[in-house]
């Protein structure tokens, strides 16, 4: 098993697009001795975010790579956030090696929001992520 943490304060979100929050280091995926890649990346964490003016809820993405367009991992995951109201967020989204386009080695990953409503920009107070490999 091996695992990578990043975390990070007050950071800006966008006020309805989609935006980065956390960056993730790259993950090392363990191998097996005959060199075949196994198990699963897992990236989890929490946010700890107040909403912008006019929000609603909030959607939680994770992304491979290290930009908004990078492939959706997981499902996205909608919160229910009123404006100006402050939320600790749990998330989570599972990378499995064995899927049709398993993650690469050194894989990284980034932690985005998306305000929905928002006519404001929110502000992550603080927010921690790990990718756990194994």
């Amino acid at each position: 098993m091996k695992r990578v943490v990043v975390s990070a304060a007050t950071v800006a979100s966008p006020n309805s697009a989609e935006g980065i929050l956390l960056t993730l280091p790259a993950a090392q995926l363990p191998s097996d001795p005959g060199g075949q890649l196994v198990g699963h990346n897992v990236v989890d964490g929490v946010l700890n975010f107040t909403a912008g003016a006019g929000t609603t809820a909030v959607i939680i993405r994770v992304r491979r790579g290290i930009l908004v367009g990078g492939a959706l991992v997981g499902q996205p995951q909608t919160h229910t956030l009123a404006a100006a109201a402050q939320a600790s967020i749990a998330f989570s989204a599972d990378d499995p090696a064995s899927g049709a386009t398993p993650p690469t080695i050194g894989q990284q990953y980034v932690v985005t929001i998306q305000q929905t409503g928002g006519s404001g920009a929110g502000n992550l107070v603080y927010g921690v992520a790990t990718t756990t490999s194994s």
